[in-house]
């Protein structure tokens, strides 16, 4: 059921849901707020693009959160690095830490009563 609401920015609308849609979908960006109030605009005429650019591998999205992790948590687990991701994502997370682990750019630390969790440190951070 609706809820009429009395502002602006608490919209039940279908048309909030539309462009909540069309902003994940990378249709849309926010391109101004005021306060919580947003203001959309088409991602390609915003940024002027006249074709949109590349998207991101796999690969490149798995190293890009991996790094995001390892930076703002210093010690990852692979359920840390992969939170709320499915079994295949999991998968490639462990594939690229096991890789980094190889190459010495990740080494596996221990903690006395989790010894079944894996935890991992970049040392040069």
């Amino acid at each position: 059921m609706l809820v009429k609401k009395n502002h602006p920015w608490g919209s039940t609308k279908p048309s909030k849901k539309a462009l909540q849609l069309g902003f994940h979908c990378g249709e849309f960006i926010i391109s101004q707020r005021d306060g919580m109030v947003k203001k959309y605009e088409l991602t390609n005429r915003h940024f002027g693009w006249d074709k949109e650019p590349k998207a991101a591998s796999e690969s490149e999205c798995v190293d890009y959160i991996l790094d995001r992790s390892l930076r703002s948590q210093g010690i990852i687990g692979l359920a840390s690095t992969s939170h709320l991701e499915k079994m295949p994502f999991k998968q490639k997370m462990q594939k690229a830490i096991d890789s980094r682990e190889k190459a010495n750019t990740l080494i596996e630390v221990k903690f006395e009563g989790v010894e079944k969790v894996k935890h991992w440190i970049n040392p040069k951070l």
